[in-house]
């Protein structure tokens, strides 16, 4: 795979028992959200046109350390 450009797909936000839950799942949703957008930026590498194919690219995963919730 030379010259190929690459980017994650899977995002995980990790957070101890101190850390706030909600702000986890929203720090998760926007990382997932980036990283789609990166995603998508490389599929559609050359086009002139922006291609829309309703397929998700990228998983998004939470862990919470004071409920051992994964």
């Amino acid at each position: 795979m030379e010259n190929k450009p690459l980017v994650p797909n899977f995002f995980t936000e990790i957070k101890g028992p101190d850390g706030s839950a909600a702000v986890m799942q929203r720090q998760a949703r926007y990382n997932g959200a980036i990283g789609a957008r990166g995603i998508h930026s490389l599929y559609n590498y050359g086009n002139n046109e922006p291609v829309y194919d309703g397929k998700p690219y990228t998983f998004s995963s939470t862990y919470y350390g004071g409920t051992g919730t994964f």
